[in-house]
């Protein structure tokens, strides 16, 4: 995957990580992992899907 992507992926990581609970980082590092595996093309559409959710989930809390 593009090193770019890779290098975003790895600070949104740790942006995530100072607002998370801890039982969620396992869940979160697994999928930023599962992430790095696709193409790029791929991970836009996965990164789309996933702001889309965390602005429904802001919106309901």
């Amino acid at each position: 995957m593009n090193k770019k992507i890779n290098s975003n992926l790895d600070k949104l990581t740790s942006q995530i990580m100072e607002v998370i609970k801890d039982e969620d980082k396992i869940q979160w590092n697994n999928y930023i992992n599962a992430l790095k595996k696709l193409t790029t093309e791929e991970v836009k559409k996965e990164l789309k899907n996933l702001a889309n959710y965390m602005v429904n989930l802001l919106e309901t809390n």
